[in-house]
Formats: C-alpha cells, structure tokens, sequence
C-alpha cells in the first residue's frame, strides 16, 4: 500500500521524479541490489506474482539493465498518487456526510497538512482539556521545527511529573510520506476521548490507568517539504531535512527509521551509507534530532532502605571432676552462634528531562 505526501515541482524535481513500476515474480536475482523499493514491496507480499512500487531515476534504470524487466505503470509516481487521494477523498467525504460523523479530512489529497495536524490536535485539548495535554516540544528539527508531542490521559496525572501509570508512546510519520499513518493517530485520540468524556467504560478505564504519549508528526522537516512542494499530495520525500545529497530535493536526508541504536549499520541491505539512498542512515547512531526526541535523555532518583536484623545465641556447658587426691579438673565449653541478616530494598525512578 502506497502512502502519499507531497512531492516538489521544478528542475530540482523532475531530476528526482519517482515512477510507478510494476514487478513480475520470478524476481531478479539479487533485487535488493538494483532496487531496494522493490526488495520492500516484495518482502511486504512475498507470495504475490506481482508487485508494485515507486521507484527512482536510478532505481528504474538498475532493474532494466539488471534485465528485471519492470513494466511501467506511471511515469509520475506523485501525478498517480495525487489523482488517487482526489478520487478517494470525495468517497470518503460522501461517506462522513451521510453518517453525521464529524469529518476526518485535510486538505493535501484528503490528508492533514502539518499546520492541520497541530490545529486539530490543539482543537481536542482545547475540547478535552482533562484528557488531552496541550503541545509539549521536546526538542527541535534541523530546519528549527517543533518535534513535540501530546499527553493523554485522565486528569492529565503525570503528564509533567512523576505518575505510577505506565505510559506507551505512538508515533506517526517517521517516513514523510506515509501521512495515513498521522490520519490514523489522531482518529483514534479522536475516538478514545471522545468515548472517555461520554462514559463509555473501556475508555474511562484506558485513560485512568495508562498515559499516552502522542508524537503526531515525528519527522517535520520531511513533512513541511513535501506539504509545501506539492499540496495536493502524491509525494515522495521519506527522509529528513539533513542535507546528504548533492542532488537535494526529496534524495536530501536522513532516514530516521534506519538511525536507531539496534544494530545500527548492521550491513548495506537493510540500510544504506550513501547520502542519496532512501536508506541512509546517517553518521552514526541517534545522530538525528527526530531520533534523539524518541530517546531523550533520562535523570533518575535513588532511594535506598536497610534493614539490619542480628540474632546471638549463646550455650554454655560445665563439668567438673574431684579425686580424693584433691586433684580438680574442670572442664568448660562455650558455644556461640552469630546470625546476620541484611535486607537490602533499591528504588530507581527515572523520569525524562524536562522538555527543551
């Protein structure tokens, strides 16, 4: 499944303009190689004939000259994408305005701008103010943008100190143009609360007994360049706004889904050392501020018990012996049985450094 964003127009772009192809099984081999958009989608459907993907100038003309044959479906993968979304997001509103249900539509080929996503997530603080936090920013983009996220929970417990209630954290758009995945996010903070603050049990319950932290648009930069470049959707931009690629545009950046820490630069399949690649991982581990923000430097406090428990016993024993020869002899034994018992009881809670 294809996600869209916004891909940008001009020289720089159609330098950089991705197609639409389609692959046909047996696979070439070594695909990985000529085509890692390829090497994905037939990963993601390893027993489908055929597969489709978006592929770069590059990419198309590795698998042609690797003999893989690809047989073009679009010749702009954004124009196909962008025609889509218009075409779906007028089922879609069609289908919220005969429901009565609120609408669940933006403007950039029925996804959310970023300018949509911060709106409407100040929109349900603003309606939920006890169940939804407003905007904590954590720290910030190599463009400057924010890189924050949202508390939810009951009464708002923990959102800016310590709380016994465990937290999860969800996350959308660490891959730029994958905006489905932020659409998905705030429909369902959408639903929970709006279930919370009408009684419904498994919410109330939810929210009363777990935090949850919402990072909505975790890769800014990428998104800001597709929404801006092409609004109405069908973007390509995936990485972040680092700059690694001398042909910039949507070949610019880092992709933050390949710059964990987990064995990082593990090989050059899974992830790339080319500035260009879709893969690249960076520098080094968490050298991107849009990882760094999901792993944010923690302070703890150490509290400590003791407790200290002894037990002596003590025996003693005596014997004595007389001879009319007025010899004496004594004999005297003494036991003693020392018990130590130490308790030690270690407390750590970590809490996360105050946002920047």
């Amino acid at each position: 499944m294809f996600a869209l964003g916004a891909v940008a127009a001009g020289a720089q772009q159609n330098a950089s303009a991705y197609s639409l192809l389609r692959l046909q099984a047996p696979w070439p081999s070594g695909v990985g190689r000529l085509s890692r958009a390829a090497a994905r989608a037939i990963n993601e459907e390893p027993h489908a004939s055929t597969v489709e993907f978006a592929a770069s100038p590059i990419e198309r003309r590795r698998l042609e000259e690797g003999g893989a044959a690809p047989t073009l479906v679009h010749a702009d993968a954004s124009q196909f994408f962008a025609a889509r979304a218009a075409a779906d997001t007028m089922v879609e509103a069609r289908r919220l305005e005969s429901s009565g249900a609120p609408a669940l539509l933006g403007s950039m080929g029925g996804f959310y701008t970023p300018a949509e996503v911060q709106a409407e997530m100040r929109r349900l603080a603003e309606v939920y103010p006890t169940y939804v936090s407003p905007a904590k920013v954590i720290t910030r983009s190599n463009d400057g943008l924010p890189i924050e996220f949202f508390c939810v929970t009951a009464d708002l417990e923990g959102c800016d100190a310590q709380s016994s209630r465990p937290a999860a954290l969800y996350t959308a758009l660490v891959h730029a143009r994958e905006p489905a995945t932020v659409m998905c996010i705030i429909a369902f903070v959408r639903n929970v609360v709006e279930q919370a603050a009408a009684g419904h049990h498994e919410a109330v319950a939810l929210l009363s007994q777990r935090k949850l932290l919402i990072m909505p648009i975790a890769n800014p930069d990428g998104y800001a360049w597709n929404a801006k470049t092409h609004p109405n959707g069908g973007g390509m931009k995936r990485k972040n706004g680092r700059q690694t690629c001398a042909r910039g545009g949507a070949d610019d950046g880092v992709d933050p889904n390949r710059n964990f820490g987990y064995k990082y630069a593990f090989d050059n399949l899974g992830s790339s050392n080319l500035g260009c690649s879709e893969e690249f991982r960076g520098s080094g581990a968490f050298s991107e501020p849009e990882t760094q923000a999901r792993s944010a430097p923690k302070t703890g406090t150490l509290s400590l018990s003791l407790s200290l428990s002894l037990s002596l016993s003590l025996s003693l024993s005596l014997s004595l012996s007389l001879s009319l020869s007025l010899s004496l002899t004594l004999t005297l034994t003494l036991t003693l049985t020392l018990t130590l018992t130490l308790t030690l009881t270690l407390t750590l809670t970590l809490t996360r450094r105050s946002a920047r």
